[in-house]
């Protein structure tokens, strides 16, 4: 008899890379450099407090990602964790084999990272983010996301999912639309329902994201979506007809 489970993503690579043997001093002194180097008449001053701001926020995101870590384990989950952003997606595909085991199968697959329109954050949080984006799914994007299509093209990271297992994307706006275009990544204006859709159908999975702000205790404590929602369906099907096809 077949057992299932839900498998959540926890992006710990602040955690384990922030300093990294290195002190607060020693990053503020590599952040203060990394600036003046592309606008050299930016004063010390300014720069160093540009630099603790920073580091501040990715010790609060540490500690929003291993807090929520913690909670899925409370709640007698295995979820993957994710440490360094290297081999993201080929470790996910070998977390989900690891659970579908022993008669094991998976039937929710959940990312619950940082979002913006049309992108999942998997690994790094606010520190160089690794992400799920339109791009990196169609095989557009720069070598560091070449990982994602050895691991996850052709349902590569969806198949020991058991046969109606479903994804989820509990990152902030992913299914809304920007209201500008990014120019700090070089994007346009984006409509995030379109990027969802393009993964449902590239996973053959039903995949459901939101299009407000998420909040992290809802993710943790009973897998709710704060706002409206998009689900989408392989090939335009209904969830109904999909479902019943499994």
């Amino acid at each position: 008899m077949a057992k299932w489970r839900i498998v959540d993503v926890c992006d710990r690579v602040l955690e384990f890379q922030l300093f990294n043997g290195k002190t607060r001093a020693d990053r503020v002194r590599e952040l203060v450099q990394k600036q003046q180097a592309e606008d050299p008449n930016l004063p010390t001053w300014r720069a160093e407090l540009i630099a603790n701001r920073k580091i501040n926020n990715w010790i609060k995101d540490a500690y929003i990602c291993r807090l929520q870590y913690n909670r899925f384990v409370a709640m007698g989950s295995n979820p993957i964790s994710l440490k360094s952003k290297e081999q993201v997606y080929d470790k996910i595909r070998r977390g989900l084999a690891e659970r579908s085991r022993d008669g094991w199968q998976v039937v929710l697959l959940r990312f619950t990272g940082h979002g913006s329109p049309g992108s999942q954050g998997v690994a790094g949080s606010l520190f160089g983010m690794v992400e799920l984006t339109r791009d990196a799914v169609l095989m557009q994007e720069d070598d560091s996301d070449k990982d994602f299509i050895d691991a996850i093209m052709i349902g590569g990271m969806a198949m020991p999912m058991c046969p109606f297992g479903v994804i989820e994307l509990h990152g902030c706006r992913i299914a809304g639309r920007s209201k500008a275009r990014d120019r700090r990544r070089n994007r346009p204006k984006v409509d995030g329902s379109a990027f969802v859709t393009l993964f449902a159908n590239e996973m053959a999975r039903p995949v459901t994201a939101g299009t407000q702000t998420q909040y992290i205790g809802n993710a943790a404590l009973d897998a709710s979506f704060d706002g409206p929602t998009v689900t989408a369906i392989p090939g335009g099907s209904t969830i109904e007809k999909w479902f019943a096809s499994r």
